[in-house]
């Protein structure tokens, strides 16, 4: 038989099985060995939830059989039982349990045995945990996991030398993965599989068994696959005329594009445009640089660069409107609020995300969502819209049972769900949108709509809008995304300008609050509008972003300065002294 024969004749074989006997791994229930929950209330309560750092969980994962890496797994999701396994190791997450054993029923058997999981607080190399597989008769078997071949941490964009990358998503806070590895097994009924856990906490949401298949990880994209609409390129004397850098400042928009570097901008200039340095935002007179660290670290994360940018204070990592000493301190929001202006924040994040959370939140944790929302719901601003997800305002998801909603209503707020349905005169506004990709210029349409209805208020209003979803698309490498969050942001740029052009005391500044996915555009030489997009991480980088300003006051906002600067030079601008949390 000759070898092409042969392999023909195998190929056959394998896809005749395929389908005359469907699937050929098999989901085990955990049973009793499930210990914690997908979702978590409470960040560091000890009372489970994936890492136990609140809204930073899995509860994205899609509930019941599905394949991951071409692998059928089960999902188990429950309102009142743990649905998956969670381990701690010696130094994070100390109080969990070390080990668990799951009984297998009945009689299951295979060649291969898939786990679906992954690690936190990995450090690559070292000795990660134990996996013992016990049979009905004969020895068991026995296998020694280590970090960074097995157990990948839940953010690692890349595969491990037996772990496969099959399922990410943003959760709101972290770019998370799921792993899939294979353990070849002695086919004989399974009695029982015991996981232990030594350095990193050790996640196992799904466990099968069955034939040996190969497993299909995520594959890299680098081309924008969508059609998406840009502003045109405006003139850039023509901006400088319209915007004035004299005068008096009455209102302050300012734009944050979440994850927003310059290969970011860069990417979406040439895809929008077919060269760089074209877009809207671009074209405001006056630019620079903005340095992102943390108090604690050269790559910070949203909540801490979201309260540089709100407070003018340095704080360290996951902080939220406090010092690094816990001690709360003002927003330019909240100091405008104080003087008598109208505020509005706007995000297409949820409302109790890290960068809008930093403008009336003060809290030690990023993923205290149900302690966020109630400042939300008394910080009385005029306009709170966000996303959809609205969990953490709603009783059925709240341990205290309160309706924030219902709260804020009482307290003369409306729900509104378009741009057109933003109350006239006094009365105060709150949202929970839903899919803001639907519509790439819905950001500056809310944006437009917004600058009206608080601009009617004599003595001016602060406005912050930012588009998240360049950060989605940083963190999860997705060239669509990173485009689209840059368009959106760029639409809202030309609607800022065009309520400043028509309001002379009004201050427009754009900017990110960090960089995500370490970006490099390459051109193309076939199609301009089609670059190619790089990604060197999932997570922040160091990397200054930029600073885009125009109308009076913006030429402040120059050269390179520490993102500190940009409220500090707001209420200079306004003549407002920050000071600590209610002086």
């Amino acid at each position: 038989m000759s070898k092409v024969f042969r392999a023909g004749f195998l190929l056959l074989n394998f896809l005749t099985a395929a389908v005359l006997f469907g699937e050929e791994v098999a989901p085990i229930a955990f049973g009793k060995a499930a210990n914690s929950t997908f979702s978590d209330q409470t960040a560091e309560d000890r009372k489970g939830g994936w890492t136990d750092q609140g809204g930073n969980d899995l509860r994205a994962i899609p509930a019941g059989r599905g394949k991951f890496g071409g692998i059928a797994f089960e999902i188990v999701r429950s309102e009142t039982a743990p649905e998956c396994i969670v381990l701690g190791g010696q130094k994070e997450r100390s109080y969990l349990p070390r080990q668990v054993e799951m009984k297998v029923p009945g009689t299951v058997r295979g060649r291969t045995l898939y786990l679906l999981h992954a690690g936190a607080w990995v450090v690559n190399g070292q000795h990660a945990g134990n996996l013992t597989v016990e049979y009905d008769g004969g020895a068991p078997s026995k296998f020694s996991l280590r970090n960074g071949r097995e157990v990948l941490d839940w953010s690692s964009p890349r595969d491990g030398g037996n772990a496969k990358r099959v399922w990410s998503i943003y959760n709101g806070n972290t770019q998370v993965s799921l792993f899939v590895s294979r353990f070849a097994l002695r086919d004989r009924p399974i009695r029982s599989i015991r996981f232990e856990a030594e350095d990193p906490v050790w996640m196992i949401a799904a466990v099968s068994v069955g034939t040996e298949l190969p497993v299909y990880g995520i594959t890299p994209r680098w081309l924008v696959k969508g059609k998406y609409a840009a502003p045109a390129t405006p003139d850039r004397r023509e901006i400088a005329r319209l915007l004035p850098d004299k005068g008096p400042v009455r209102n302050v928009i300012l734009i944050i594009g979440d994850g927003m570097g310059m290969g970011a901008l860069l990417a979406t200039s040439n895809y929008a445009h077919g060269r760089g340095q074209a877009l809207y935002l671009q074209q405001l007179p006056h630019t620079g640089l903005v340095q992102t660290r943390s108090a604690n670290a050269d790559v910070t994360d949203s909540a801490a660069a979201g309260t540089a940018l709100a407070t003018g204070h340095k704080t360290n990592n996951r902080f939220v409107g406090m010092k690094p000493d816990r001690t709360a301190v003002d927003s330019i929001a909240a100091m405008a609020a104080a003087q008598g202006k109208s505020v509005g924040i706007i995000t297409t994040d949820a409302l109790v995300g890290a960068t809008p959370s930093a403008f009336y939140a003060h809290v030690p944790a990023r993923g205290m969502a149900s302690e966020i929302a109630c400042f939300a719901a008394k910080c009385g601003y005029d306009i709170l819209i966000g996303n959809e997800r609205n969990h953490a305002f709603r009783p059925d998801q709240r341990k205290d049972g309160r309706d924030l909603c219902a709260e804020m209503q009482k307290a003369g707020y409306h729900a509104v769900r378009t741009p057109d349905t933003l109350p006239a005169a006094a009365a105060k506004a709150y949202g929970f949108i839903g899919d803001w990709r639907k519509d790439i210029t819905l950001l500056s349409q809310f944006t437009a709509a917004a600058a009206e209805k608080l601009g009617k208020n004599p003595k001016g209003f602060f406005l912050m809008v930012e588009s998240s979803l360049p950060d989605s698309g940083g963190h999860g490498n997705d060239p669509d995304l990173t485009v689209l969050g840059t368009l959106m942001a760029d639409f809202t740029v030309k609607a800022a300008v065009e309520y400043a052009r028509r309001h002379k005391d009004t201050l427009v500044v754009v900017t990110a609050d960090h960089e995500t996915g370490g970006i490099v555009c390459n051109g193309n030489n076939v199609k301009q509008t089609a670059p190619v997009i790089f990604y060197s991480t999932n997570q922040h980088t160091s990397a200054p972003v930029g600073i885009y300003a125009g109308g009076p006051g913006s030429d402040r906002f120059g050269g390179v300065m520490e993102n500190t600067s940009i409220p500090k030079t707001f209420a200079k601008l306004w003549e407002l002294s920050p000071g600590k949390k209610g002086e």
